[in-house]
């Protein structure tokens, strides 16, 4: 299977289960949240990718 680029929009307890199994079937996955402690911890604690932002137009040029 080739592995795709998922983005969770919404970084609660549904969507980190949700993009914790989506890494684990080796998918590359951006968290979105707006909740800036929320980010912290996702990049801090567990080492996922997580945003405040996300402009696709610099997703689709890489």
């Amino acid at each position: 299977m080739q592995a795709s680029r998922i983005f969770i929009v919404g970084s609660g307890v549904v969507g980190v289960a949700t993009g914790r199994g989506f890494l684990a079937a080796g998918h590359d996955v951006t968290f979105i949240d707006t909740d800036t402690s929320r980010l912290d911890e996702l990049r801090s604690v567990y080492g996922l990718d997580a945003r405040a932002e996300l402009d696709l137009r610099d997703e689709l040029d890489s």
